[in-house]
């Protein structure tokens, strides 16, 4: 059953492994839990890391997701519904336990060398519509980006939600709820809702 899922997943979409082992690629293809659902989908895979329990969950067409090389993550989730939406994850980017949904034509876009934790949850959309009782075709609740720079820490247990911009060489707190822009580079910021509570920093594993 998982085989034939498999066969009709990349016949109708496009996922290229970068590696030129075909018994490695083989492994990685059938290590990821695929749930597809549309077409003109296109994941591309880089090698040189870990992929460990790693789900990619996608209703729609035209959707991008990209893991470049050298990364290493766990207990991972990448959803997208809808289409066009985009989800980027950078060079040498460590993630132990992440849900990343980049739905309804948004991008969540994390640079290289990122820290991630586990129990992270990026969201790029609320999940559901929301619209004016007086005019139900107008929409309160637009999706937005999700934009994380290079070289970023992410703490334990850290939601990200729609709007969240965090600049290079930055520390976000365990348990923070972050809902905002931080255009400053080498900040830690913490808190519900998230606040820098410190500048000038920068970190090393």
């Amino acid at each position: 059953m998982y085989i034939k899922n498999l066969y009709n997943v990349c016949t109708h979409n496009k996922i290229i492994i970068n590696e030129k082992n075909v018994l490695k690629r083989l492994k990685i293809l059938l290590s990821i839990k695929w749930i597809i659902d549309g077409k003109n989908n296109s994941i591309f895979l880089n090698t040189g890391g870990v992929y460990n329990c790693v789900t990619i969950h996608i209703i729609g067409n035209d959707n991008k997701i990209k893991i470049e090389e050298g990364v290493s993550i766990a207990r991972l989730e990448l959803r997208i519904d809808g289409e066009n939406g985009i989800i980027k994850i950078g060079k040498n980017t460590t993630i132990g336990g992440a849900v990343i949904d980049a739905s309804e034509g948004s991008r969540v876009v994390i640079g290289k060398g990122c820290m991630i934790s586990d129990g992270i949850d990026m969201r790029s959309n609320d999940g559901h519509r929301i619209y004016f009782l007086k005019n139900p075709k107008e929409r309160i609740n637009q999706p937005r980006d999700i934009l994380i720079g290079d070289h970023v820490w992410i703490g334990k247990n850290v939601q990200c939600l729609k709007g969240t911009v965090v600049r290079d060489n930055s520390m976000i707190g365990a348990g923070s709820l972050v809902t905002k822009k931080f255009e400053e580079a080498n900040v830690i910021i913490i808190g519900r809702p998230a606040e820098i509570k410190q500048r000038g920093i920068t970190w090393k594993r």
